[in-house]
This record gives structure tokens, C-alpha cells and sequence, in this order.
């Protein structure tokens, strides 16, 4: 028995849109939901910086965790703290689960701006008085459960219940949520209710239901200036050349400059060049003490010099950089400024080698002690102990993934 409803986070991924965490609650429903949906994706925008890192390493077909039932730890994390979940599978039809009220769905594709929607999946048991296979706003979500309008009498019960319903709706609004469409639910669950709906009513119409490949293809990459002094600097190695690549970076071009930066084998006369982009990019930003050295082609040594000239950074992301080992890590650690207190290091199969020290031997020596310290399999696994959950910003509830295959969008 209970009112069973089911919570999914979904996204376009490598052409289309693909579940990538899901949850059962045996008791949600109306305004409990609405008000759960609201605080998850507020949630999701909090933390979007590293949901979308997540999210670029599953684009590059090169980030699949061992164990868990989901390809993103983090956004799996993230969405587990609704309180009496339970992870099923993110491969599972929602037409084909125990669901009496609905369910949610949360867009991530853009983390930052989030997107909600409920509906009912047709599913067997389902006792849902509305359109199926169909997104479903808040308001008519709730409208299966209660009146929306206000009363008109002095019923008190019934102010009441409109004053929750209120408060539940407002909640959601205030938020500026994006919408859900139907053709992505059906290119999420092509086998669903939403993929049968979408498909009769629509054909393919519809901005990306048409669009559904397995296949990207690679961007072109134009020639820009700044790419074009950095490529004379790299052969020359001249005074000169490195001042006229560096003298090309501004905040109109900062943004190319990093991806030029990162995207090219630098000899190391070329570090200044390197040094100013990445400064360029943290003045941009919001926050301006987070240095992100992200999937880059520089050196281990090179990363290593490159990070000790920002004494003042507070977050270091060195995710997709296979080359940095667990002696690079150390060497970083040990040289780490004191205002430090975030680590992002997604993806980095140098960390695990086949053979020798693993990065597990860097945190069982304390070496991580003070630092938040997001590691893909570290996020994908139950946490040993309070210690370990609270060094790793795990969330208080126990992890738990069902038995199942790996997950891999190869």
C-alpha cells in the first residue's frame, strides 16, 4: 500500500536525452511532491557548477564509474536527499513501475536553469485523474488532489487546505523553473507512455524529437588570433611572440583563449600564456577563486607549476587529466594554498593505476584533511565511516545501489 510516485533527473547526453538518476518514494503526492520538486531543483542550481562538470565528462564518453546505478555520483547524491527514497534502476520504463501518483522529472541539461514537470506514466496501478504521457505543470498536478480556487465560503478546512496549496504553488513560481516539454520525456522513455504519446499526437515534430542519435559530431574549432600567435609562440618560443599571445587575452577572448590553452601541447616558455588565461577566467567569473585546469594537455610538471602561481584559489578542478598521477596529487596537496577548501577530481584514471599507490593511500594518510574532496569512485561507493562521509561532503543518508549492470553511454 501507500501512494507510491517516482523522482527522475534526466538530460541530453550525447544526442539525446537519457535518464541519469532515479528514485522510488512509497508516499508522495500533491503538495508533498510539488514541495520536494521545488527544493531538488533549487538543489541542482546550487551545486550546477559541478553537476555540469558531470555531465561533460559523460559527453566525452569517458566517464563510467564501477559500481553505481547511476552515471553522475554527484547529481545521484544530490537528488537522494528526499527523505524515504529508494534508487531503482535508471534504465527502467516508468510506465512499467508500482506508481500510483505520478512522478517528477528534473531536466539538468542546464543545471543552472533547471527544469520540472510532473505526469502521470500510465502506469498499472495508477490512480491519477489526469492526461497521460503528457508533462503536467504544478498547478495541475496538484488539481488531481485539491481545488486550487479559492474558497468561497468560511469553511475552515478548506482555507486551509487552499493555504497549502498556495504556499506549495508560490513556492514552485518564485523559483523561474524551465519547462519540460513532451518530446523530451519521449526521448528519455521512447518505450514509455511519453514515447507512444509523443509519437501519435506529434510525429517527430518538435525541437530535438527528430533528433535522437547515438552520434556528435566534433566541433570544428575556428582560427582565431589568439590561437594563431599562441601556435607562433609554441614554434618559436620567442620574448616577443609569448608577449603578442599574451597581449590577445581580454575579456572578449578570455573564453577562447582557456580552450586554446588547454587544447594544445605547450613547451613551458609558453606557462605565462597559460597563467594569464587562467587568471582572465577566475576575474570573469562570479566568484574569481576558483582555478579550473580542467582536461588540459599540459604536463603533470607543468600542472603542478601552473597551480602554485594562485596562492588565494579556494576550489582547483583538475578533472579529465588522465597524466596526473597520486604523487602529482601529493605534490599539490603538499604545496596547496591555505585558502583551499574544494578539490574536483572527476574522471582521472591516473589517480587508480593498475599497479602502485591508488589515490585511496592519499586520504587514509589524512592527506585530504580540511579539503572537500569530490573523487568520482569515492562518490560512487557507501561512505566507511562519519569521518569519510564528512570529508567527502557525502550527504547523511546511507548510500545504497541495487545490483545491476555498469552504466555506459559507449
Amino acid at each position: 500500500m501507500g501512494q507510491r510516485h517516482q523522482i527522475y533527473a534526466i538530460a541530453r547526453v550525447r544526442g539525446r536525452y537519457r535518464c541519469l538518476a532515479a528514485f522510488h518514494h512509497q508516499w508522495l503526492y500533491g503538495c508533498s511532491a510539488v514541495a520536494g520538486a521545488t527544493s531538488s531543483a533549487k538543489d541542482v542550481r546550487q551545486h550546477a557548477r559541478l553537476i555540469k562538470k558531470e555531465l561533460l565528462c559523460l559527453e566525452d564518453l569517458n566517464y563510467t564509474p564501477k559500481d553505481p546505478n547511476s552515471p553522475c555520483p554527484f547529481l545521484w547524491t544530490r537528488l537522494r536527499k528526499w527523505n524515504g527514497t529508494t534508487p531503482i534502476d535508471v534504465d527502467s520504463n516508468p510506465s512499467w513501475q508500482d506508481n500510483n501518483d505520478g512522478i517528477t522529472v528534473i531536466d539538468v541539461t542546464d543545471p543552472f536553469h533547471p527544469g520540472v514537470c510532473f505526469a502521470d506514466p500510465a502506469a498499472r496501478h495508477s490512480e491519477l485523474h489526469l492526461s497521460k504521457g503528457v508533462p503536467l505543470t504544478p498547478r495541475t498536478y496538484i488539481s488531481n488532489y485539491y481545488s486550487v480556487e479559492k474558497p468561497s465560503g468560511s469553511n475552515k478546512a478548506a482555507m486551509e487546505e487552499y493555504e497549502m496549496v498556495t504556499e506549495a504553488l508560490s513556492g514552485f513560481d518564485s523559483e523561474d523553473f524551465q519547462s519540460v516539454e513532451a518530446y523530451t520525456l519521449a526521448e528519455a522513455w521512447p518505450e514509455s507512455v511519453f514515447g507512444k504519446k509523443f509519437k501519435g499526437d506529434e510525429g517527430n515534430k518538435g525541437d530535438g524529437g527528430s533528433q535522437s542519435t547515438e552520434s556528435v559530431e566534433p566541433e570544428t574549432v575556428e582560427e582565431t588570433p589568439f590561437r594563431e600567435a599562441l601556435a607562433k609562440a609554441s614554434s618559436s618560443l620567442e620574448d616577443d611572440a609569448i608577449v603578442a599571445a599574451t597581449s590577445l587575452i581580454n575579456p572578449e577572448t578570455v573564453d577562447d583563449a582557456v580552450a586554446a590553452v588547454k587544447a594544445m601541447e605547450l613547451p613551458d616558455q609558453c606557462l605565462p600564456i597559460v597563467i594569464m588565461a587562467l587568471e582572465a577566467q577566475m576575474e570573469k567569473s562570479s566568484n574569481g577563486k576558483e582555478l579550473d585546469i580542467s582536461k588540459c594537455k599540459l604536463s603533470s610538471e607543468q600542472i603542478v607549476a601552473v597551480v602554485s602561481q594562485f596562492p588565494n584559489i579556494t576550489s582547483l578542478d583538475l578533472s579529465q587529466n588522465p597524466q596526473i598521477t597520486p604523487s602529482t596529487l601529493s605534490t599539490i596537496i603538499k604545496g596547496k594554498p591555505k585558502s583551499l577548501k574544494e578539490l574536483i577530481l572527476f574522471n582521472m584514471s591516473g589517480l587508480r593505476p593498475a599497479e602502485g599507490d591508488s589515490i585511496d593511500v592519499l586520504r587514509d594518510e589524512g592527506l585530504f584533511k580540511s579539503l572537500k574532496v569530490f573523487e568520482s569512485e569515492w562518490l560512487a561507493k557507501p561512505a566507511v565511516d562519519e569521518l569519510e562521509r564528512q570529508r567527502l561532503g557525502i550527504p547523511e543518508q546511507l548510500f545504497f545501489f541495487p545490483m545491476g549492470q555498469n552504466i555506459s553511454f559507449m
